[in-house]
């Protein structure tokens, strides 16, 4: 139960505190990140009666899954003791620590203990798509005409791994690929799937810790799916597709569209509340915004625009031959602190070194996420930084660590998480002290029994699933790679 307490003078005592209200302390100090706050609790007795309020905390970890994007049902709060709300909050902080932590270069992680689990028969050889909520609670699986959705208890150093509780499943046309967003009240997800076979997509709800959850329908459209060629994006209540050079954009919440045509189709995609946003490849690459149109009811003729051209176009770095584009997740294109400024990554093979890799950095201005409008190319500068790629492969997007990129990448030996270092990739009221330690990105490996083709991760735990294909089942297995040992972290 949270404290609740009638306000009260602190003592005379209390230096320079003076006589403001016991509780408006409290309520000032859930300004404070993690780390200061512990900080603080060593400077005196008032202060660490006061950073030791059940209250303080809940607020604090409410604040550290708003700016990470943590699914908040992913921390049974009312079962939580106030030391566990202590450690969820600084997790995300810890997993820096843990990726940032000097190693010889050779080293390799053995994570925790891992357990697997077979979500079911596989009717078909396909390779079926899984996902981990950010915050590493609930595991979301599609399998042959089947999406379900496991409870693998949240990540933490004072819970083993126990064997995953199905929540809910329900039956659905063959899923090629889906996307995952939070719900409006942040409480629930909604999971588009992509059904090639049936030309279909679906948006489908669940809340997982209502008393009862179930998988509900929300809507679907029926439009010509090539799941293999075609480019998707969700943003918000809009979800776009990308059939060759046709755009189309589907508003599911008010079941509103627009469709056009633009000069060729695009590498990548992403978008923000008022642009649709496509890389160009070619001799110059180049990113391009299209101005989101008016959207009109389903199968009305004025949603047909015929051809659009680009707004703008912004020139991006042609020096180095791009093998692949990636971003953030789609997730955190929804919600959080303020709004997330969008990532554009290309990847590729360095000629100037033996098997060396690198990819840029585009990051797009933060100004394109807050609904302003774009006049000229000359008032943009974009925000581009190179890194060395520590291995060839990325698996998954980018996910979102304290103001750090966190991805994963295939190794000889394993998998890799990387982080990269971040300025501001969240507009957010205040920025708190960076206590993570130059360089601007590093990797840590970790050892799994065999590299898989499909893995999910979570950014803020080193929590991963990965899926091991068999011809009846497919085996997905599970393994913190954090809470293994303290004195690794």
């Amino acid at each position: 139960m949270d404290d609740v307490s009638p306000p009260t003078l602190m003592p005379q005592h209390s230096g320079n505190f003076g006589s403001v209200p016991y509780d408006i302390l409290v309520h000032f100090l859930s300004f404070l990140g993690p780390l200061d706050i512990l900080a603080a609790r060593q400077t005196c007795k008032l202060l660490q009666e006061a950073t030791s309020r059940r209250s303080l905390w809940i607020d604090v970890l409410r604040g550290v899954c708003a700016e990470n994007h943590i699914f908040w049902p992913t921390y049974p709060i009312s079962d939580m003791a106030t030391s566990d709300l202590v450690e969820a909050a600084l997790t995300p902080t810890r997993f820096l620590s843990f990726i940032y932590k000097t190693r010889d270069p050779s080293e390799s992680i053995e994570p925790s203990l891992s357990i697997h689990f077979s979500p079911g028969k596989n009717g078909a050889r396909n390779i079926y798509p899984i996902d981990l909520l950010p915050g590493g609670r609930f595991l979301v699986c599609a399998g042959f005409k089947t999406l379900s959705i496991w409870d693998l208890g949240y990540p933490s150093e004072r819970r083993s791994l126990s064997d995953p509780a199905l929540v809910a499943t329900i039956a659905t046309e063959e899923c090629d690929e889906f996307f995952l967003k939070p719900t409006a009240d942040a409480l629930g997800m909604q999971v588009f799937i992509i059904s090639d076979p049936s030309n279909n997509v679906s948006v489908f709800e669940i809340h997982p810790t209502s008393s009862n959850p179930s998988f509900h329908k929300v809507t679907s459209l029926d439009i010509t799916i090539r799941a293999w060629k075609d480019s998707y994006c969700l943003c918000g209540d809009r979800f776009f597709i990308i059939s060759g050079n046709i755009v189309t954009v589907w508003d599911f919440s008010q079941d509103l569209w627009a469709n056009w045509q633009i000069g060729k189709q695009p590498r990548y995609v992403s978008a923000t509340d008022n642009y649709v946003i496509f890389v160009e490849n070619g001799d110059q690459p180049r990113l391009g915004f299209w101005k989101i149109p008016p959207l009109h009811p389903i199968g009305s003729m004025s949603a047909a625009l015929g051809v659009r051209s680009a707004d703008i176009w912004l020139p991006l770095p042609g020096d180095i031959p791009i093998e692949d584009y990636g971003g953030l997740d789609d997730w955190y294109l929804t919600g959080g602190v303020g709004q997330t400024r969008r990532i554009i990554d290309g990847y590729a093979y360095n000629p100037l070194y033996h098997e060396a890799y690198t990819f840029f950095r585009v990051e797009l201005p933060l100004t394109l996420a807050v609904n302003e409008e774009i006049n000229s190319a000359d008032d943009y500068d974009l925000d581009i930084n190179f890194f060395d790629l520590p291995t060839t492969e990325i698996l998954g997007s980018l996910g979102i660590c304290n103001q750090n990129a966190v991805s994963v990448w295939t190794s000889q030996s394993g998998l890799q998480f990387h982080a990269t270092r971040k300025t501001n990739i969240i507009n957010r009221p205040y920025t708190p002290l960076d206590l993570t330690p130059f360089p601007r990105s590093a990797s840590v490996r970790i050892n799994i029994p065999r590299i898989s083709e499909v893995a999910a991760f979570c950014p803020v735990t080193g929590r991963l699933c990965y899926l091991l294909h068999g011809h009846t089942d497919n085996a997905i297995y599970i393994t913190d790679c954090l809470f293994r040992d303290s004195s690794e972290v």
